[in-house]
């Protein structure tokens, strides 16, 4: 009883160290965004007053519209990948087709490809294609990225679902799309909810293909945009990590009211039925 006590306070010890580790970074950024250049020298790691709130507004007048591009990419990408991964992972899950076991190891295998050996070729089509600084090429290639796991993990899935509810929709006269629409979609909500929040956040921080395709001020995202945000030495550089704060504020609400649904749909196909 007493070896069990003490090996919950070391995984209670260590969850809380971790714990801490992950949140103090979070914590500093903060509370130097309070800061002049001058308090965070003489004290880095806890608050010093006064405090300048003012960083935040200067430094949400220069992102604002990089907030707004990166709401619009972001939308675009969960919608496109959505889409493509709902309508892939049903084709795998429910039909049998000529090449299917081939077409899905092919498309799992491109998970292992290093996305810095396909920078390039991508850099090189969308320039013929003419997309470079428009808000296509932040959303088209990345979409095809985002939707291979995203159908791997909906596939999963659908293959879980009891086979008698399609067989049951098809008695009935029910076409594909029918039983796509009214059976599988509404029985796949969670791992829709988790495709939707993964998609978001690796949108959101999507850096290095927008860096060399969409740099442009016009549609530049607010990730790019932090970096060259200004203010006077006296006020820097607490009024960069304002900036970093409030381009952080949407993952950080999306974590706390998608925790659940997101746990759901990563354990929704662990078991099939």
């Amino acid at each position: 009883m007493k070896k069990r006590h003490i090996n919950r306070l070391l995984v209670h010890g260590t969850l809380v160290f971790i714990l801490f580790l992950t949140i103090y970074p979070l914590f500093v950024m903060v509370v130097s965004s309070l800061k002049t250049n001058i308090q965070i020298y003489q004290n880095l790691y806890f608050f010093s007053l006064p405090l300048h709130f003012e960083h935040y507004t200067i430094a949400f007048g220069q992102i604002y519209k990089s907030i707004i591009n990166s709401l619009i990419v972001t939308a675009g990408n969960v919608i496109l990948t959505l889409i493509i991964s709902a309508l892939a992972g049903y084709a795998f899950a429910r039909f049998q087709f000529k090449g299917k076991n081939l077409l899905f190891m092919v498309m799992m295998m491109m998970m292992m490809v290093p996305y810095f050996l396909i920078l390039i070729p991508q850099f090189i089509i969308s320039q013929k294609m003419h997309l470079l600084n428009t808000y296509a090429v932040q959303i088209l290639p990345p979409s095809s990225a985002f939707a291979i796991l995203s159908t791997f993990l909906i596939t999963t899935h659908m293959e879980s679902l009891p086979q008698s509810l399609f067989e049951m929709a098809t008695i009935e006269g029910a076409g594909d799309f029918k039983i796509f629409y009214y059976i599988a979609l509404p029985l796949s909500k969670p791992i829709l909810a988790t495709v939707c929040i993964t998609t978001l956040i690796s949108s959101w921080n999507n850096y290095i293909w927008p860096l060399v395709s969409a740099n442009a001020e016009k549609v530049r995202p607010v990730i790019l945009q932090v970096s060259k945000v200004i203010a006077s030495t006296y006020q820097m550089p607490g009024v960069s990590f304002a900036a970093y704060v409030i381009a952080s504020i949407p993952l950080l609400l999306i974590f706390t009211v998608a925790t659940k649904p997101f746990v759901e749909g990563l354990t929704a196909g662990a078991v099939k039925a």
